[in-house]
């Protein structure tokens, strides 16, 4: 990649740059990178995905990451560190600091997904958010956060007004309950400019009145395209999916919906039906996606309601 630059016109305004699951990243090789990055100097927009890397050190980072604060043409930022493993706590603070100093950024894009992220590295990230009110697509699905951290995050993300895209899917973990359920519906409360909601709770211990109060403000979301909801292997019965029907009503824009029931053995024929009902008379979607397999639903319920997916 440094090669590459070396021979790149230094007017060059945008720049993406995939290191790839196979890389193992020097901090020497970053050091290099980043400083060829740095004599972009109409650099505007910059995107570094570092998905699936195997190794990747906080030192090397900051090699990467530090040289952006003196590109002053830097208005877009993406970071994408999904399912790079030695990606956890310790790692907030070094980038967060970055991100604060560099004010003048008006987009900025954060993808979290399957990192080593707890509870401590949620309330660390939560306390920096209000400093960055660019941040408008945040991404902290498969991580190892909890009741205690998600309370403290979706407080902050409440305060992001330029947030349009969210992926929150706390699954896998006991000990996300409807505590987390009531901060979520906290937080939905405060953004009205959400395009694209995916929210997951797949084998988590919440309950319908928990999905209630969730349903509640994501129906007055009405700015919302997109939506998915994942809540398989949970307690949720026919009652949460009249909830999650009602929501979808006012959702006139709603064009894309992933709806994942497997498994909730609370889900029977009668609230299939209303989902068959609402997808009846949503005609803007036009993407369907429905799981409601090991459900207590029928194979003809079960069929009637997939006529409606695509």
């Amino acid at each position: 990649t440094g090669q590459v630059l070396c021979t790149t016109s230094t007017t060059l305004t945008n720049l993406r740059i995939n290191f790839g699951e196979t890389f193992i990243l020097t901090e020497r090789g970053l050091q290099i990178l980043g400083n060829k990055i740095e004599s972009l100097c109409l650099l505007s927009s910059l995107s570094l995905d570092f998905s699936f890397v195997k190794k990747l050190s906080k030192r090397g980072l900051s090699y990467l990451l530090s040289p952006l604060l003196s590109i002053t043409q830097l208005k877009e930022l993406q970071l994408n560190f999904s399912s790079c493993k030695e990606f956890n706590d310790t790692y907030i603070d070094l980038f967060v600091s970055l991100l604060e100093a560099k004010q003048n950024l008006t987009q900025l894009s954060l993808l979290l997904y399957g990192t080593q992220i707890t509870d401590e590295g949620a309330i660390i990230l939560s306390r920096s958010l209000s400093f960055l009110t660019c941040l408008n697509f945040l991404c902290l699905s498969f991580t190892g956060i909890t009741d205690h951290g998600s309370v403290e995050i979706t407080d902050a993300i409440s305060k992001l007004s330029a947030l349009y895209h969210l992926q929150l899917q706390l699954t896998n973990n006991s000990q996300i309950t409807d505590v987390t359920l009531r901060a979520v519906s906290k937080m939905l409360s405060s953004l009205h400019m959400l395009s694209n909601l995916d929210l997951g709770f797949w084998r988590t211990d919440i309950s319908d009145e928990g999905l209630n109060a969730v349903c509640l403000e994501m129906s007055r979301i009405t700015s919302l395209t997109s939506l998915t909801l994942i809540l398989g292997t949970t307690n949720v019965t026919d009652l949460a999916v009249s909830y999650i029907t009602g929501a979808l009503r006012p959702l006139k824009k709603l064009s894309s919906l992933c709806l994942y029931l497997w498994a909730c053995k609370g889900v029977s024929n009668f609230g299939v039906s209303s989902i068959a009902r609402i997808l009846e008379t949503k005609i803007s979607l036009v993407n369907v996606k429905l799981s409601i397999a090991k459900t207590g639903v029928t194979r003809v319920a079960q069929e009637s309601c997939l006529l409606y997916t695509s």
